[in-house]
């Protein structure tokens, strides 16, 4: 099994997405699970998108991404965005709170992609 992970791993302290990212890593990995942050691989089973603000430096890929990539190599994968509603809640943007204004308050949505190209 093959997970992607969409988050770039920042060395030292950089807030919970950053601990969670690094986490998840090493559970998977301890399960025999191989993990990568990027989809340069032909055949990922699961899709991890964690920071769609492609601007960002912890993002590794978009939804944009995440659609090429399935058109591109037909295969399918299950996708699961992860939704930092922090943001409305604590009132803060990208831009405005910056990079890490918000801590942890993550919500998961599976969505199971449609087989083939397009898109």
């Amino acid at each position: 099994m093959v997970v992607s992970v969409g988050m770039r791993l920042q060395e030292g302290p950089w807030g919970g997405g950053n601990q969670f990212g690094s986490s998840l890593a090493a559970f998977l990995r301890a399960r025999g699970i191989q993990v990568i942050f990027d989809l340069h691989h032909p055949a990922i089973d699961v899709i991890l998108l964690t920071e769609p603000r492609g601007d960002l430096r912890t993002s590794a890929f978009t939804d944009d991404d995440i659609a090429y990539y399935q058109s591109r190599t037909g295969h399918r994968a299950v996708v699961i965005h992860r939704v930092n509603e922090c943001d409305e809640r604590k009132a803060t943007t990208a831009s405005g709170g910056g990079e890490g204004a918000c801590r942890g308050g993550g919500a998961y949505r599976a969505q199971q992609s449609p087989r083939g190209g397009g898109g």
